[in-house]
C-alpha cells in the first residue's frame, strides 16, 4: 500500500498528471472567453501538455508566457477558419448547380479532400505553432507537408479530435448528464493524446538539446 501512493509510483504520477490536465483545461477554458483567442489558447494548451509529456514546467505561468508569445499567429489561424469553412461551404453548395450526375459527383469529391486537407492543416497548425517558430505561411505549409507524410498518424489524431463530434451525436444524453465532467477535462486530455501521436513527427526536427534524453546501457 505505501508503495501506491509513494511519489514516484505510477499511481502517484496518474493523479499528479490527471490534476495538471485539469488545471491546463482550466486555464485554456479561462482564455478561450474571448472567443478570438481560442487558437492562442489551443496554442498554450498544447505547449504544456507537450510539456507534461517531456517532464518540463507546467507551471501557470509557463501557460500564460506560451498564450503571450504565440497570440499573433494563433489568432490569425483561428480567424482563418471560418474563412476556409465558409469556402468549403461555397464548394458544396455548387454540388446542386449542376444537373450532371458525373459533375455532381466530381465537386463532391473536390469538396471532400479539401475539407480532409483543412482538418489535417488546422490539427497540425496549433501544436506547429507552439513547438517551432516561423511564419504563418510556413506553419501553414508544413503543417500540410507533415500531415501528408504521415498519413496513418494524421488520421489517428484527426479521429481522437473529431471523439467528441461523435459523442454528442451519438450519446447526447450522456454527453449532456457529463457536461461539467466532459467540459473541464475532455480537451485537455485530447489533446495530451494527440500530442503524444504527433511528437515523433515532430522529433526530426526538434533541436538536439531539447530532445529528451534516453538512459544509456
Amino acid at each position: 500500500m505505501k508503495k501506491l501512493f509513494a511519489p514516484d509510483s505510477p499511481f502517484a504520477q496518474f493523479v499528479t498528471n490527471a490534476g495538471t490536465l485539469v488545471w491546463i483545461n482550466l486555464l485554456w477554458l479561462l482564455c478561450c472567453i474571448p472567443v478570438i483567442t481560442v487558437g492562442a489558447s489551443t496554442a498554450a494548451m498544447y505547449r504544456m501538455v507537450f510539456n507534461l509529456r517531456e517532464d518540463k514546467s507546467c507551471k501557470t505561468a509557463d501557460f500564460f508566457r506560451a498564450f503571450a508569445s504565440n497570440l499573433k499567429q494563433a489568432t490569425l489561424i483561428w480567424l482563418l477558419m471560418p474563412v476556409v469553412a465558409f469556402c468549403l461551404y461555397l464548394l458544396y453548395s455548387a454540388i446542386g448547380f449542376y444537373s450532371a450526375r458525373v459533375l455532381q459527383l466530381a465537386v463532391l469529391a473536390a469538396f471532400l479532400c479539401f475539407l480532409l486537407i483543412a482538418m489535417a492543416v488546422a490539427l497540425y497548425a496549433f501544436p506547429l505553432t507552439c513547438y517551432f517558430e516561423n511564419t504563418l505561411s510556413g506553419t501553414l505549409s508544413n503543417a500540410l507537408t507533415l500531415a501528408l507524410s504521415r498519413p496513418l498518424r494524421t488520421l489517428g489524431a484527426m479521429a481522437l479530435s473529431r471523439l467528441p463530434v461523435a459523442v454528442v451525436l451519438f450519446f447526447t444524453q450522456a454527453f449532456l448528464t457529463l457536461l461539467v465532467v466532459f467540459v473541464l477535462i475532455v480537451p485537455a486530455v485530447l489533446s495530451y493524446a494527440i500530442a503524444a501521436i504527433l511528437r515523433p513527427v515532430f522529433e526530426p526536427f526538434i533541436p538536439e538539446e531539447d530532445v529528451p534524453q534516453t538512459e544509456e546501457d
